[in-house]
């Protein structure tokens, strides 16, 4: 015997709604009936409506706006799908993560049908927090169907707002405070524990030596206390000796240039001092000035040791633009399917030059 599916009555009320949104013969943009006079309409009661709008607002067909009504959604019609990528709090262009991040939105790695708006935000002084809403009412306010926004500067209140959107979001990178299990959110960031064990692996393959120094932001950040969880735990494993030279919190955002390059020659000094500068060194998470003012501090101290940087590959961030590509359109479909993505990127150690890099800041 065929069952046959009853359906509910907000539910028929959503489909015949549905049919004439996407068939357009109700116009993109076009005011609807208010809820009374829908109800009267389907003799159904003005809960129903409600119900209905809530299923056609999840799927993008409608928008609500307070005080105005509900309208047909604009999204449906079109071809293509409107991506807001916000570089927040960067103070300029030596981001590199960030300027490659920002290729998603240029030829080749643009994907037909999506096109992107870029903008980078340097850190408010005053009122951080009513700056950081007022980016993102502006953003809603330009119609667009995702949000990706670099994750690291964020805090737990910027992170609850944006989950608050109309529009669906996606945080790219780490938060630097860490994870929030209890929180519900789209994530794509790399697995820094793997990164920083592949590193080291890497190095000590190419050096073959039995100790190494780790210069470090803070560990008060996620990002470099996983990260050094991945080299320490390798070093182990090699039975390779591991030192860890570690820079205050705010080494390359808040802290003034003048008084930043002390802090690295103190610390180089340090290390030295602690016979931590006659093996091959690493460092993360770093720039073109903060390498420019470390690389100063050996030369001070007369230091001449191998550098390396591990350099994320290309094929590896193609790979992760097919990940984000791939989960704005899932999230669009389904703004309820949450996933937090750490990808394993593919890396090549390569050593830095140093004189280099100080003779060109």
């Amino acid at each position: 015997m065929e069952l046959l599916a009853v359906t509910s009555k907000k539910e028929q009320v959503a489909e015949f709604l549905r049919k004439l949104l996407v068939s357009g013969k109700i116009d993109p943009g076009c005011k609807l009936l208010s809820v009374r006079a829908l109800a009267e309409k389907f003799s159904v009661s003005r809960m129903v409506i409600v119900d209905a709008m809530d299923i056609l607002e999840a799927e993008h067909l409608i928008v609500r706006e307070p005080g105005r009504g509900v309208f047909a959604s604009k999204h449906n019609f079109k071809h293509t799908i409107d991506v807001y990528l916000l570089g927040y709090c960067i103070k300029t262009n030596r981001d590199v993560y960030f300027s490659r991040l920002s290729r998603i939105a240029h030829p080749p790695f643009l994907r037909d049908g999506f096109s992107f708006i870029v903008k980078t935000v340097a850190p408010a002084v005053q009122a951080p927090h009513q700056h950081f809403l007022h980016e993102l009412k502006k953003i809603e306010q330009q119609s667009l169907d995702c949000l990706l926004i670099s994750a690291a500067a964020l805090n737990k209140k910027q992170i609850l707002a944006c989950t608050r959107m109309k529009i669906p979001v996606i945080f790219i990178g780490d938060f630097s405070s860490g994870l929030y299990p209890e929180m519900q959110y789209n994530q794509i960031a790399g697995d820094n524990s793997w990164l920083g064990a592949e590193t080291a692996r890497q190095l000590v393959e190419m050096e073959n030596c039995h100790e190494l120094t780790l210069y470090s932001g803070s560990m008060e950040h996620y990002f470099y206390r996983r990260y050094y969880d991945g080299v320490m735990n390798e070093a182990k494993r090699l039975g390779v000796d591991l030192h860890l030279v570690e820079m205050p919190k705010g080494i390359t955002t808040s802290i003034p240039v003048a008084e930043r390059a002390q802090i690295y020659l103190d610390k180089v000094t340090e290390a030295k001092a602690n016979g931590w500068c006659n093996c091959p060194a690493i460092q993360t998470g770093s720039d073109s000035l903060s390498n420019n003012l470390l690389f100063k501090a050996f030369t001070s101290n007369n230091i001449r040791v191998p550098f390396y940087q591990s350099n994320e590959c290309e094929k590896s961030f193609e790979q992760r633009f097919v990940e984000i590509y791939n989960r704005i359109e899932t999230i669009i479909k389904n703004p309820q399917n949450y996933r937090k993505i750490h990808l394993k990127p593919k890396i090549n150690v390569e050593e830095v030059p140093m004189e280099e890099i100080i003779n060109n800041p």
